[in-house]
């Protein structure tokens, strides 16, 4: 199927899915910003008096750190799931699509978030225009985690244990990535998240949207590396093994 045709089946499979997700909802998207907005809440009550002296503009340091966690948790369990659906069987449907519609809604939903995101800027008299930065890098993320959501597809259709496991790693992540903390410059905990793919997205965020600062060299080749690996390898390993979901599901 040609990139554009893949793309709008994406699109419409991604508006299915925020339409099946919240009907009957009267609340709608909010519902989405409400786990996010409840674990910043948490995470502000309890260490706001231990990092928010130390730390400039903590609420929103806080805030961008939440909103990329909650984005890499939703949109990698979606997608990792979303090969599960029974339209794999038919022969002619481009199973690429429902991993791409199953992270592209979570994207869509984000953008309420985003709104969020601009009022506190707005309260702590950050520039608004910072935002831009905040979608550029998005569309980084958005890039990893398809890849790694072509991976976790693949790979649940043959190891059904992949997902609780998963649940285990995403979480586990809230607390060993810099969310509501910072880590040394030169530090054993900065050493050991060069290898966490979302302390570079988290802190190249930070540099921007709050600093109005150029990252270092170091985090923006991360922002770019990590994704263009992830996609490689998430889509061929997707590639090399959809001809045998249909006789999984």
């Amino acid at each position: 199927m040609k990139i554009g045709k893949l793309a709008g089946l994406s699109w419409t499979l991604a508006k299915y899915n925020l339409k099946v997700r919240y009907t009957g909802s009267w609340l709608g998207f909010l519902w989405y910003a409400l786990k996010p907005l409840f674990y910043f809440s948490l995470l502000l009550l309890i260490f706001s008096k231990s990092f928010g002296n130390t730390i400039e503009f903590y609420p929103v340091y806080l805030l961008l750190g939440v909103f990329f966690w909650n984005l890499f948790t939703n949109a990698t369990s979606s997608g990792m799931e979303s090969t599960e659906n029974r339209l794999i069987k038919s022969i002619k449907f481009p199973s690429e699509a429902l991993v791409i519609s199953a992270v592209l809604s979570y994207f869509v939903a984000h953008l309420f978030e985003i709104g969020l995101l601009v009022i506190l800027l707005v309260y702590f008299s950050i520039s608004p225009l910072n935002i831009i930065f905040y979608i550029v890098l998005a569309a980084f993320f958005f890039i990893f985690l398809l890849g790694i959501s072509f991976f976790l597809a693949s790979v649940n259709l043959f190891f059904r244990d992949i997902n609780p496991i998963w649940k285990v790693i995403v979480t586990s992540l809230l607390f060993f990535t810099p969310i509501f903390y910072s880590v040394k410059i030169g530090g054993p905990g900065q050493f050991v998240n060069l290898f966490n793919p979302l302390y570079y997205f988290i802190t190249a965020a930070r540099s921007f949207v709050i600093y109005s600062e150029i990252p270092d060299a170091i985090i923006l080749l991360g922002v770019i590396v990590f994704p263009l690996i992830s996609i490689l390898i998430g889509y061929i390993i997707f590639n090399k093994l959809k001809i045998k979901f249909a006789e999984l599901i």
